[in-house]
């Protein structure tokens, strides 16, 4: 992707048309300098806090469910993960986390909730806003991660935080920007997420064994499906980005809309 970029850039089009839209490309500019891992790791700690800023929404995964807060836990293990993953340089992650746990704090915060539609199906409550975290006075015993703290805080805009980073999640800038915050989501976007949340509640209502996962899971594609297509949205694009087939979503599409006539 990288070597296709770097071509595109050489003679980048004056238009880009998204989803029959057409955009004209008035600047381009990279938002981070390139840096190798190493770069990361060689800079030195900077006083003893770092300040992050969500300007997407973010969110984890904990227990199967939505974790819309930042604990320090979960955020650095975010990017401990990319970090062992791509890197080279391995750090032992229970280590590191149970460190984490004992010795970070957060020091302040400016955070808000939104709820956004987001991924295959569903939708995701996540938090945008900054934080500070800053390291008690025994952290520096262990100096490995004391440093590690800081490179990982200096990894973070690099790689985003939380999950569904690939939908633009967890976009995040180093330090404390908060008039950069995404305050205001596209309406479509919030539109989309409480319909989604008012059909899911109605199609599981609707069927006689309401328990378990499999009631839950059908009733928020058919949600997924009947909101998209309220939208505008067509069937093979909802197939598409579901990565279902073109006939199952049709079919559900059918089932939504007859059993909201039945409500």
């Amino acid at each position: 992707m990288a070597a296709g970029l770097a071509t595109w850039l050489k003679q980048a089009p004056q238009e880009l048309v998204l989803k029959d839209t057409p955009l004209t490309v008035q600047e381009i500019r990279l938002a981070l300098p390139a840096k190798t891992y190493r770069a990361l790791a060689k800079e030195p700690p900077a006083g003893n806090s770092l300040s992050l800023t969500f300007t997407s929404p973010t969110s984890f995964r904990s227990k199967g469910r939505h974790l819309p807060l930042p604990w320090p836990r979960n955020v650095f293990h975010s990017y401990l993960r990319r970090w062992n993953l791509f890197s080279g340089q391995e750090v032992p992650q229970d280590e590191f986390l149970d460190w984490v746990e004992e010795h970070v704090v957060i020091q302040r915060h400016q955070l808000q909730s939104v709820k956004v539609a987001a991924g295959k199906r569903g939708s995701v409550t996540g938090f945008t806003g900054a934080i500070a975290y800053a390291l008690d006075r025994k952290a520096q015993a262990n100096d490995d991660f004391y440093r590690l703290f800081f490179t990982l805080g200096r990894l973070a805009p690099y790689c985003s935080t939380g999950h569904k980073t690939t939908f633009g999640l967890g976009e995040t800038l180093a330090g404390w920007h908060l008039k950069q915050t995404t305050v205001d989501l596209p309406s479509t976007q919030t539109v989309l997420a409480e319909r989604m949340d008012e059909l899911t509640t109605l199609f599981k209502a609707q069927r006689k064994r309401q328990g378990g996962d499999r009631a839950q899971a059908t009733a928020e594609k058919w949600a997924t499906v009947l909101a998209r297509r309220e939208l505008g949205d067509s069937l093979l694009d909802i197939a598409a980005d579901m990565d279902m087939p073109y006939e199952t979503v049709k079919t559900y599409s059918k089932l939504a809309r007859r059993a909201l006539k039945d409500t």
